[in-house]
């Protein structure tokens, strides 16, 4: 797998845009119906990271993908260990949701991206 490298600020913004996707998964509870949440947090992640891939601008997108799906993978599984298992005791629905999102999402957002860019 080729890693795309990522600049300070690149990494400064993805950090902002997991921190906005963990907030609306707490925010979505009280805004959306339990039948479509899983659906609104991929379409919310994609929707995220197909706007970063537009701020970020890759020579290389699904090498982008493949690195943003491999960061996100990783930090998914740790707040959801953080969260859900040591806070709160407790694993739902959003588990395998959140982790998955994490992985197939910047695969959908950077496929998007390349068909619409071009690169």
């Amino acid at each position: 797998m080729k890693l795309y490298p990522l600049s300070s600020v690149q990494i400064a913004l993805l950090i902002v845009f997991i921190a906005i996707a963990d907030l609306f998964t707490y925010i979505q509870g009280s805004l959306v119906p339990f039948t479509f949440r899983p659906y609104t947090y991929l379409l919310f992640v994609i929707v995220m990271l197909l706007v970063y891939f537009f701020f970020v601008k890759p020579v290389d997108a699904m090498a982008l993908a493949g690195t943003l799906a491999l960061v996100l993978g990783v930090i998914a599984i740790i707040l959801v260990i953080v969260q859900d298992v040591v806070i709160a005791y407790r694993l739902s629905y959003r588990t395998p949701v959140v982790i998955l999102g994490a992985i197939i999402g910047p695969y959908i957002a950077g496929w998007i991206y390349k068909c619409t860019i071009g690169k």
